[in-house]
Parts: structure tokens; sequence; C-alpha cells
């Protein structure tokens, strides 16, 4: 391959990478936004609205050393590729959420999934 296809594919990727961390904040803190209305429509209490709002944190620290882990060992194209999937389910979990603990379950998901997203 000509070094020009390669320079615009790692400007490709680059951008794309980029683009997944922006997501990956705005999915950090969205909840936060929306913790009110979704206390008042399931009914949750202020300790449930609290495990819901670290749900996220403790899956993205449970899973921040093996995604580093399985950075080293599968690599960081695949692994980006599982972990966009793996949180995109996560926040399609969400929105169908029901309870507390459906919220809290998916939540920890999508931290889980946007874990290896630094060290890729």
């Amino acid at each position: 391959m000509s070094t020009k296809i390669m320079s615009h594919r790692r400007w490709l990727l680059a951008l794309l990478m980029c683009a997944g961390i922006v997501v990956s904040y705005v999915d950090r803190v969205n909840i936060s936004h929306t913790i009110v209305v979704m206390g008042q429509e399931l009914h949750l209490t202020a300790l449930q609205q609290g495990y819901l709002l670290s749900a996220f944190s403790w899956g993205y620290v449970l899973f921040m050393l093996p995604g580093g882990l399985l950075v080293d060992y599968v690599g960081p194209i695949r692994v980006a590729g599982w972990a966009a999937t793996a949180w995109s389910i996560g926040t399609a979990l969400t929105g169908m959420a029901t309870n507390a603990m459906s919220l809290v379950v998916s939540r920890a998901f999508t931290g889980a999934g946007e874990a290896p997203i630094f060290p890729v």
C-alpha cells in the first residue's frame, strides 16, 4: 500500500476513536440529567437513584484492567469493536429498563463496555 492511503486510514481511525471518546464521555453523565424525571416515572427512592448513578462507575472500574489486558492480548481494533458493541447494547437496555434493578444492571453493563476504550 502506498503511504498516502495508510495516512488517510490512520486519520480516519483517529477521528473515529475521538468520536468514540466523546460518546463515552456523554454516556457517563447523561443519566444525571434525567434522574429526576426517571425517578418520578419509575418511583425510585433516593437510595435507588444513588445506586443508579454509581452503577456506571462500578462497571467501568471493574472492567478497566481486564479491558486493558484484553487489548494487549487480542489487539486494539477488535477490542474497540467489542467495546462499542457492548456499550451500545447497555445503552439500549437502559432505554428498555422497567425498574431500578434493570436500570442498575444496564448502566453497569454500559460502564463495563466503555472501560476498554481508553486503553485502546
